[in-house]
């Protein structure tokens, strides 16, 4: 099911997989923009604070199970 999976978003051939990489990095800009166009201050500093919220309880979660926070790929923050 790993396999399949992981094909379905990731092709083997190269050619393909860089176009694909371009298409996400693109799809992300377009996104970014759009929300840094749309949304307002209150809505950006709603959605910072539940993001953060999930940080916290995905931390807490590693922790509980004895996994350095280290496993989710970014620094520590207070």
């Amino acid at each position: 099911m790993r396999v399949l999976w992981a094909r379905t978003w990731r092709s083997p051939d190269p050619e393909l997989a860089a176009y694909q990489d371009a298409l996400w990095r693109a799809g992300c800009r377009w996104l970014a923009d759009w929300h840094e166009r749309q949304a307002t201050p209150e809505q950006r500093a709603r959605a910072v604070s539940r993001l953060q919220a999930y940080e916290r309880e995905v931390r807490a979660l590693l922790n509980d199970r004895g996994i350095d926070d280290r496993a989710l790929g970014v620094a520590s923050r207070p």
